[in-house]
């Protein structure tokens, strides 16, 4: 299952730099590379790998090529490739205020 989020054209960045769904990607892998243990990262982790953390029972951590390839961009689309299909992703993945048009 997938998920496409369009990401509004012209929202700027308090800098003035103009927001690109490649931004919206790199926010998401940034979280993701982050994950701690008890951490919130299993909100995007079950979605989109089935599982809770980046790390194995062996604390082995996942691939970053896996990582990477779960989230794509398609133009002024953000495209999420999910493992199972979950109700909640929108409310979870877009809290309010986020560039979705």
């Amino acid at each position: 299952m997938t998920y496409r989020f369009h990401i509004r054209t012209g929202v700027k960045f308090s800098n003035g730099d103009l927001l690109t769904p490649d931004d919206v990607k790199y926010s998401f892998e940034r979280g993701m590379v982050q994950d701690y243990s008890g951490g919130p990262q299993w909100l995007i982790f079950f979605p989109l790998f089935g599982v809770n953390s980046s790390r194995d029972a062996n604390g082995n951590l996942m691939p970053l090529s896996q990582l990477t390839s779960a989230i794509t961009v398609d133009g002024d689309y953000v495209q999420f490739k999910l493992d199972c299909a979950i109700p909640a992703i929108p409310a979870n993945f877009w809290p309010a205020g986020i560039a979705l048009s």
